[in-house]
């Protein structure tokens, strides 16, 4: 296989992120919860989400699967009594997540077959998997609903697959499963979603050529972004390999870039692990005071990014923060979701 890229944060695209500040997701679905949700059940799917999200960061596993069943399982049942297209689609959520909580800390086979599925719900077919239970005819009233619902498929197959292979090591996977990718949607780098055009640089394979001349002044936002994250793999690469003199050659023309790219972002995280990235780098080719100024701009913006924030501190020499325990309250939030979850009994206690 491909040695990894020598970088810690892997793929560098943008993407919307949820910040890892597990005491204030608690405090946010409590409040989420404080609503009522017999109109709108949206709410408790967010707080669901949330907590499921911390349990999963504390590796509590079987807490997070429990709480993405439990919203599936609600989602249906409510489904059966109007607004069948938003609660499929409010339901569809935590099935990702629990192909995420496979790929990422379980079963990896179980993850690449339901995410095989996505694929199957971005062109608007039904799928059914050990995770995954999707039948397209309930958004058939709400057509773009489905539209959407087809693309957020199509782009969590994409991202999550590339993502979820290289965490694991699997090279030569990821490898063919990025160009099938590029070669089936070749538009979707331009629309933001690049992760799969990214991963042969972030990979270092033969084929990963340095962006022309002028890709990091491309008048295309997005051409520009992918050329920025191309070359910051290539960057890391040539750090990895000692050549010092490659990397303050990219470094320049890279913070000009970086510094000139127009937003919005999907995520603020996003520069901030571009600038720890090109920090590390320079560190490493002996230019360590622009490669800690670099890396302070990143810590700045962290914004409760713990992998980022770790080793943006290692880098700089200076102690990590504790790892994250249980914040308070968390337990009684988990018990508040699984009863709010939960089928309700008739008035007769039936």
């Amino acid at each position: 296989m491909t040695a990894p890229a020598p970088n810690w944060l892997g793929h560098l695209s943008d993407e919307e992120r949820v910040l890892q500040d597990e005491a204030a997701a608690v405090e946010r679905a409590r409040g989420l919860l404080a609503r009522p949700t017999d109109e709108d059940p949206e709410p408790l799917f967010v707080a669901a989400n949330l907590i499921a999200l911390v349990h999963f960061r504390l590796g509590e596993l079987e807490q997070a699967r429990a709480l993405c069943r439990a919203e599936t399982a609600h989602g249906r049942r409510r489904a059966s009594g109007g607004s069948p297209a938003k609660l499929a689609a409010l339901a569809l959520q935590p099935q990702v997540n629990l192909v995420r909580i496979e790929g990422y800390a379980g079963d990896l086979d179980r993850a690449l077959a339901a995410l095989a599925a996505l694929e199957r719900i971005a062109d608007g077919l039904p799928a059914r998997t050990a995770d995954l239970d999707w039948w397209p005819q309930d958004l058939a009233a709400d057509p773009a609903l489905a539209r959407r619902i087809r693309a957020l498929a199509r782009n969590v197959r994409v991202s999550d697959t590339c993502k979820i292979l290289y965490r694991r090591a699997r090279a030569d996977l990821l490898a063919p499963a990025a160009a099938r990718f590029t070669a089936r949607w070749p538009a979707l780098a331009a629309q933001g979603i690049q992760h799969a055009a990214e991963t042969p640089w972030l990979l270092g394979t033969e084929e990963a050529e340095p962006p022309g001349p002028a890709a990091l002044t491309d008048p295309d936002p997005m051409a520009r972004r992918l050329a920025v994250v191309r070359t910051l793999h290539l960057t890391a690469h040539a750090a990895e390999r000692g050549e010092r003199q490659r990397v303050v050659d990219l470094a320049g023309p890279l913070v000009e870039a970086v510094g000139s790219l127009p937003g919005p972002w999907a995520s603020p995280l996003t520069v901030p692990r571009w600038w720890a990235v090109l920090g590390a780098a320079l560190q490493r080719a002996d230019r360590e005071r622009q490669g800690r100024i670099l890396l302070r701009a990143a810590l700045a913006e962290a914004r409760g990014d713990a992998p980022l924030v770790r080793g943006v501190l290692l880098r700089l020499g200076e102690p990590a923060p504790p790892r994250p325990s249980a914040p308070a309250g968390l337990d009684k939030v988990t018990r508040q979701l699984h009863a709010a979850l939960a089928p309700q009994r008739s008035r007769a206690g039936v």
